[in-house]
């Protein structure tokens, strides 16, 4: 999919992120199957474990928000922006839906709850993260 449109908009893309991209352009076809295979294996023993909970929770984010100074240096950026993609990396890796309540207090760093379902099941999710949300309201 962005073979063809990083040839014509190439120049459009946030250059780290088209650093990212263009990493798969050394992948081998046997490679890649052989990664999608893993992939399947590893959602399918997944599943089970999660199957019996409403959802998965955890921290969206493991830190909250830096300071755009803070990531001006090309290794700490690097360094914040994978910490800020782990939580749900793994979960988009998984073929979960997830969705994320802010759970901050007024006036503090916004920081939110993750909340992860079963593949496809997103309207089960939906309801559940509509019941937290009424229990974390404020009283």
């Amino acid at each position: 999919w962005h073979r063809d449109l990083i040839e014509r908009e190439g120049h459009r893309y946030d250059p780290r992120i088209l650093l990212r991209i263009r990493r798969g352009e050394a992948m081998t076809a046997e490679n890649y199957i052989s990664l999608l295979r893993a992939r399947r294996n590893l959602i399918a023993a997944v599943a089970p474990q999660t199957a019996p909970y409403d959802a998965v929770l955890a921290p969206t984010c493991p830190l909250i928000p830096p300071a755009i100074t803070a990531v001006e240096n090309e290794r700490e950026y690097n360094r914040i922006n994978l910490l800020l993609l782990r939580n749900t990396a793994v979960w988009n890796f998984l073929d979960r839906c997830s969705i994320s309540l802010p759970c901050h207090r007024p006036g503090d760093a916004p920081v939110g709850l993750m909340l992860t379902g079963e593949h496809g099941g997103d309207g089960r999710l939906f309801a559940v993260a509509q019941a937290v949300e009424a229990a974390l309201a404020p009283r």
